[in-house]
This record gives structure tokens, sequence and C-alpha cells, in this order.
């Protein structure tokens, strides 16, 4: 998942949206232990099962030679 989004966001997204179903609770585990967020859920009469919509934002990893950006303490000193 980690390259994936990591090609995604080399590609110039900047969000990773995917769904699951409460009948998986384990894909809904695992994508929430990866930082996604439920955003929504959608039922029908006819599914035995729930849709469970996550999002995750995806950040640029800090590139080589750039410095991060200083500490909100550090700022106060």
């Amino acid at each position: 998942m980690a390259a994936l989004e990591a090609e995604a966001c080399a590609l110039g997204y900047r969000e990773a949206w995917l769904d699951t179903a409460t009948n998986q609770p384990e894909a809904m585990a695992f994508y929430q232990s990866l930082g996604y967020r439920e955003t929504g859920r959608e039922t029908r009469p006819e599914w035995h099962w729930t849709l469970v919509y996550h999002l995750k934002e995806l950040r640029p990893a800090h590139r080589v030679g750039r410095r991060p950006p200083a500490s909100r303490e550090a700022d106060r000193e």
C-alpha cells in the first residue's frame, strides 16, 4: 500500500479513496491502521452488507537535501 500511495502522490494525487464492506472487518481495520478514515456508508435492500467508504490524504515525502519545517517549540525560542 505504501508503494501505491507513494506512486499516486508522485503522479500528483493528493487523496486516496477506497471502499470495503462491513462483512470484511479485517479489511476495515487494516485500512484504518494505515490512516484511512471512514467518510460514509451505503446500503441497499438487496445487499447483505454495507459499503464503507474511506479517504486518506496523501502527503509528498520529504525530498533529500530539503530541510523539514521547524517545530512550533523551536519557533517560540
